[in-house]
């Protein structure tokens, strides 16, 4: 009993870190006209074929209704939507990191027999690993950065949520089979888990794919060198994994259907890719790279050796290759291969691999208590050091402080205009170039989205119409700049 509460308090403690992380260390803050439309309009949480994003139903089911409890449960206590946002949001991401935590512990566990305080070791190793993968320098980026919050609810999130998939489909050795043992609140869990994993960003659902192939892959070659089982047999004993891969191939065929898509309609563009991921690997850390290839040492050792680790090893690797092939054709379209999330497949099958090898040399070398706390201790002050800083989720402005004075700005701004009684309103702006795409907070049109999504989300009595009007006296204000 002792041991559980251990474990709860462990995973308690990497919950509120996890919170206190994207509140006060890397905060989570609304600033783009993306960021406050997403937060207002939700969809239907099914596949719309044709629309703009027709199979992102996670993304714009999760982050409107994170809006509506930001409006109409915190903001009554904290009196400030941006900061309401920010904390709803930094409570929503910490829950899917810890779940994340919690299933690799179970991994542990289950699959490979850990005790309690070495699966809790080796989960702290893990989402380790996700904080030093890129720690270089001051404000380095890190696995759960994205380009603005839109994004940490479009990619990361995503990325995240098929990690989960993963994670509990690779503690069992067939999950086909065990699937038939759960209890019908557990399988509908499991149902309702995928479905959104599917539904989320193809950039992410291919982690869940590449798993599901891979294990039917290895099933086959395995099975088909001993000659134990006809073809028929393994297909029905990875059943649920064919499944899951025919309808991520209807999930595609959703997708091409859509507006967005044909913004993508380009050749591929391999050298600007290899450049691309050419200067990510820069970013990696060299303890990671030490890490990585420790691990490569000893993933030879446990596949020669036959060890306990080698199937599950054997999948995740050709799951990270074919993550790896998948991400690498699809972003020489888009042109995201040095973004950390739109390539989070990759860089999670390799912390994944990373730390499962590791508890193979945690038993080859039967580390002691000490030893691992002391280890886990180092690692901790390379995920800090220098000084703890890390990217906040807003590549347009990396100045918090501005992002969430801009931002407050306008949601005080309409506030105010609502309580007067105003239809109308007008709001003085920086003076910026003409708005070019890259542009997505001081153009025209921005106050009206914002106050939208503040009518939409309870703040406000009525839609006002929001007029910009371009003030060069504030760019050092809000630009931070003449």
């Amino acid at each position: 009993m002792k041991k559980w509460f251990d474990v709860a308090i462990t995973n308690i403690f990497v919950f509120i870190g996890l919170i206190l992380f994207f509140t006060k260390v890397a905060p989570l803050i609304i600033y783009n006209c993306d960021d406050w439309i997403y937060l207002g309009e939700i969809r239907l949480p099914i596949p719309l074929w044709g629309s703009w994003n027709p199979t992102r139903v996670f993304f714009e089911t999760i982050m409107p209704i994170c809006g509506r409890i930001a409006g109409y449960v915190v903001y009554p206590i904290t009196g400030n939507f941006v900061k309401s946002v920010t904390i709803v949001s930094a409570f929503f991401l910490s829950a899917l990191i810890t779940i994340m935590c919690i299933c690799f512990y179970k991994l542990m566990r289950e699959r490979f027999g850990k005790t309690e305080l070495q699966a809790l070791f080796l989960e702290l190793f893990f989402i380790a690993m996700f904080f030093m993968i890129f720690r270089t320098r001051s404000e380095s980026s890190y696995m759960f950065c994205a380009e603005d919050l839109c994004c940490v609810f479009n990619y990361i999130m995503p990325g995240v949520l098929n990690a989960i998939v993963v994670l509990v489909m690779a503690k069992y050795q067939n999950f086909s089979d065990s699937f038939k043992s759960f209890s019908v609140a557990k399988k509908c869990a499991f149902i309702v888990l995928l479905y959104f994993a599917l539904l989320s960003n193809i950039f992410h659902s291919v982690i869940t794919i590449s798993y599901c192939t891979a294990k039917a892959i290895r099933r086959l070659i395995t099975d088909c060198i001993s000659k134990e089982k006809t073809l028929g047999k393994l297909i029905y004993e990875t059943r649920i994994e064919m499944i899951i891969v025919f309808a991520w191939l209807m999930v595609l065929l959703f997708e091409k259907s859509g507006g967005r898509a044909g913004d993508f309609e380009t050749g591929l563009d391999i050298v600007r890719t290899l450049l691309q991921f050419k200067a990510i690997m820069f970013a990696v850390s060299i303890p990671f790279i030490i890490i990585v290839v420790e691990s490569i040492v000893y993933t030879v050792i446990s596949i020669l050796e036959k060890s306990e680790i080698r199937p599950l090893v054997l999948e995740l690797l050709v799951g990270l290759a074919i993550t790896f092939v998948f991400l690498f054709l699809l972003n020489s379209k888009v042109g995201y291969m040095s973004r950390v999330d739109a390539t989070w497949g990759i860089w999670f099958y390799l912390i994944l691999l990373c730390s499962i090898v590791f508890s193979e040399l945690q038993s080859r070398m039967n580390l002691r208590s000490g030893v691992s706390v002391g280890l886990l201790l180092v690692i901790f002050f390379l995920c800090y050091y220098p000084d703890g800083k890390y990217m906040i989720s807003s590549s347009r402005n990396r100045n918090y402080e501005l992002c969430y004075k801009t931002s407050s700005y306008y949601e005080q701004s309409i506030i105010a205009a609502d309580k007067e009684g105003k239809d109308t309103m007008y709001i003085k702006i920086p003076e910026v170039e003409v708005y070019n795409g890259t542009n997505l907070t001081f153009y025209p049109g921005f106050g009206d989205a914002v106050s939208k999504t503040l009518y939409l989300n309870g703040i406000i009595d009525n839609i006002i119409v929001v007029v910009e009007q371009a003030d060069p006296s504030l760019n050092e204000e809000f630009l931070g700049v003449d």
